[in-house]
């Protein structure tokens, strides 16, 4: 494993890679990305994909994926049941979680919709440290309200503070005696 050797002296482990898949792209010029924003009512979610040259609204799987993971997608079962990959996976959950049952999805957002949809009840407040947009989306169909409790360094993008994300847990603790009364 390779080192990155960073300004503060620590030494962080990379793993090196080669891209194998690379897929074309199409660059529109930014009268035509300006078009179709406007078209979309600037709303990046309505945009069609290719009017959209660099992604950065998602981490979602936008990245190439090693010889390793590509050769694991060629060998899997893919059948709709009885597939030997998922019996392969079942038994890798069981080994690291001791868990006999598990429900895979797709994605993560998949899965915060279903645990939305059993957890989350109408009247439910939700804190959180900030809400990323599915998320909010989720707790508040279900009818919920999310409360976001962030320290106030969060919001300020020029701040130097080290974690934004942390949990202001005065913010918090107000949230919580104000549901209990």
């Amino acid at each position: 494993m390779n080192t990155i050797k960073f300004a503060n002296g620590k030494n962080i482990p990379i793993e090196m890679h080669k891209t194998r898949i690379v897929q074309k792209l199409r660059l529109p010029n930014i009268h035509e990305r300006f078009d179709a924003l406007q078209a979309a009512g600037n709303n990046l979610y309505l945009l069609d994909n290719r009017d959209v040259f660099l992604d950065m609204l998602t981490d979602s799987g936008v990245n190439a994926m090693s010889d390793n993971q590509l050769a694991a997608m060629m060998n899997a079962d893919d059948a709709y049941a009885g597939s030997r990959t998922f019996f392969e996976l079942k038994a890798k959950v069981q080994e690291l979680f001791k868990m006999d049952y598990f429900l895979p999805a797709h994605q993560g957002r998949a899965c915060e919709n279903i645990i939305a949809t059993a957890l989350i009840k109408p009247g439910n407040v939700i804190p959180m440290n900030y809400h990323f947009t599915t998320t909010k989306a989720h707790i508040v169909k279900n009818g919920g309200t999310v409360v976001e409790v962030l320290i106030d360094e969060g919001t300020q993008t020029n701040s130097t503070f080290p974690f934004k994300g942390n949990v202001d847990l005065k913010k918090l603790k107000e949230v919580i005696e104000r549901c209990i009364c």
